[in-house]
């Protein structure tokens, strides 16, 4: 669909914090500090800030390409077919639609594999993941002001539920002298943990996708980078907290260091706190598949014609079956990290490219 998207079908402009938010904050959020501590130890929410200041310019990028566009054309279909041309435009854009689906299916996985860790270890999962394509099918089916909604809901449940409770956990259990001494790692090790950190940024591609449906959307830029600064001080303050919280020994031997800290809750009606934290993250994670899901379907109509409904049970029904084909724990790795190196391609080559494409290219007039 080409065009101005009708008030119908688009969302207000605050939307887009809670779309790019949910673009931004990954399901890594409960083992991110694990990774990047490999690299640059307790200085390694020094690299959050870099890694945030980096997806910034990112979105700085993404707006100065759609801004080059006029009002018809500013979606990421249409910038691949003009910048690419057609045929190869449409390869960029197969691929990136594949992107999607694949990363919503590693987020549907990493959410049952945490479930059946943490959860219910002893108990087949394939019903709870059917379930949750259920709802996500019927939220995308809804369109994409339902998609808006559930992101809503999505941001807003981690900072009513999830953070003040880590908060309260750690905060007599905080030891500051675990950051000394500052800056005690070279600029390579800190580079090395800053691009680990994008991985957690890998789908703010997003904005490319969902800037037409926001009415205003060149008023909207603020929102967007709002979504940057909330996300970048989540992940900082879970970083720090984790860095205060555990030793270096411990942060590289936990897996999953938020849902451990958040275990050691205990309170007289629920003494297994981190199930709470699960249970009430599965809006988030019904967030990031729907919107991923919904923008490979939207992309798809746009390059193959294929209706969103008939294009939505296709991916699904992929996702059913590689879900079941997959069961070692090693295969499972193996797809988070595929899909950690597209991201990377995605961040370092594709939008930078397309921004450098974009200021040797003329901008287009904008109809009115």
């Amino acid at each position: 669909m080409n065009g101005v998207v009708s008030d119908k079908f688009s969302v207000s402009p605050i939307h887009l914090l809670f779309l790019m938010y949910v673009s931004l904050v990954s399901p890594g959020t409960m083992s991110f500090q694990h990774d990047i501590t490999f690299g640059a130890g307790h200085d390694a929410w020094f690299s959050v800030v870099l890694a945030t200041l980096f997806i910034a310019l990112l979105v700085w990028m993404m707006y100065f390409i759609l801004n080059r566009q006029n009002q018809e054309q500013a979606n990421l279909v249409s910038i691949n077919n003009r910048y690419f041309g057609k045929v190869l435009g449409t390869v960029v854009n197969l691929i990136l639609v594949l992107f999607f689906v694949f990363g919503s299916f590693v987020t549907f996985r990493y959410y049952l594999q945490i479930i059946h860790i943490w959860v219910f270890p002893q108990m087949f999962i394939w019903p709870i993941g059917l379930f949750i394509l259920f709802i996500v099918y019927y939220a995308i089916s809804g369109g994409f002001q339902s998609i808006a909604g559930l992101c809503m809901w999505g941001t807003l449940s981690i900072f009513i539920f999830i953070l003040p409770q880590i908060l309260v956990a750690a905060f007599s259990r905080l030891h500051t002298d675990n950051f000394l001494p500052i800056f005690d790692h070279s600029i390579t090790q800190i580079a090395q943990s800053s691009k680990q950190m994008t991985h957690e940024f890998v789908r703010c591609e997003n904005l490319l996708v969902v800037y037409p449906f926001i009415r205003s959307p060149k008023k909207a830029a603020p929102w967007a980078f709002g979504a940057v600064l909330v996300s970048g001080i989540l992940y900082l303050t879970l970083s720090c907290i984790g860095i205060m919280y555990f030793s270096q020994g411990q942060l590289q031997q936990i897996t999953w260091p938020t849902l451990s800290l958040y275990s050691t809750l205990d309170y007289p009606i629920m003494q297994r706190m981190e199930t709470l934290l699960i249970t009430v993250w599965i809006v988030k994670i019904l967030a990031i598949i729907s919107l991923g899901l919904w923008a490979a379907c939207h992309c798809m109509k746009q390059t193959t014609k294929i209706k969103q409904r008939t294009s939505l049970k296709i991916f699904i029904g992929i996702i059913i079956i590689v879900f079941f084909l997959i069961r070692d724990d090693e295969q499972i790795q193996t797809y988070f990290h595929l899909y950690s190196m597209a991201g990377e391609y995605m961040v370092f080559l594709y939008i930078p490219l397309l921004f450098a494409i974009s200021l040797f290219i003329k901008k287009q007039a904008q109809n009115c």
